[in-house]
């Protein structure tokens, strides 16, 4: 009893809340271009959610419809990567560094009609305890929604189905399921 109580304030010296500083330091971000073809730029907002630091919120206003499309808890992430709007269709790029699996993914979004939807979707997971013949351990799962065609570490996988409107992008549940398989 008396060794814990003496290990009590080591172990509370050591203790600290679990932040992510890039993260916090990344957002808010804000891109423009032109997302719906109108010649006006488009304003995206990139920012972490209120209520958990970890998830990341995406806000887009279309110069044309003037109309804003939500997303709350898009995905959790650690840091936000360069992301630019390009011929039409926004590429947002997330990363999470700590821990054993550190994932990054990549979300393609752009105009089906009138709806905002995720065209691609990429994800790649680095083990970092498991080697490969090429080091570190990494996994990868492409989506193409359009094409209806996915690949799971470059093999063929199960097609994961058309496009999903990003309003209604409800993360990992969201995710193709050839893609789950990587969590």
């Amino acid at each position: 009893m008396k060794r814990i109580a003496r290990l009590a304030p080591l172990l509370a010296a050591f203790a600290f809340p679990v932040l992510s500083p890039a993260l916090a330091q990344d957002l808010p971000q804000t891109i423009t271009g032109d997302i719906d073809g109108d010649g006006v730029p488009d304003r995206v907002e990139v920012r972490s959610n209120a209520t958990d630091g970890d998830q990341v919120d995406v806000a887009i206003t279309l110069s044309a419809s003037k109309r804003t499309v939500r997303v709350s808890e898009l995905i959790a992430a650690q840091a936000v990567l360069p992301s630019a709007i390009d011929k039409g269709e926004l590429h947002l790029s997330f990363g999470w560094y700590q821990g054993r699996y550190k994932p990054s993914t990549d979300f393609y979004i752009g105009l089906q009609g009138q709806e905002l939807v995720v065209r691609r979707y990429k994800t790649a997971i680095a083990d970092s305890i498991s080697q490969d013949k090429n080091g570190v351990l990494v996994r990868t799962c492409e989506a193409d929604f359009v094409a209806n065609r996915a690949t799971v570490d470059d093999k063929p996988a199960a097609p994961p189905g058309p496009p999903i409107a990003l309003a209604a992008w409800r993360g990992y549940d969201s995710v193709p399921k050839a893609c789950q398989s990587l969590f």
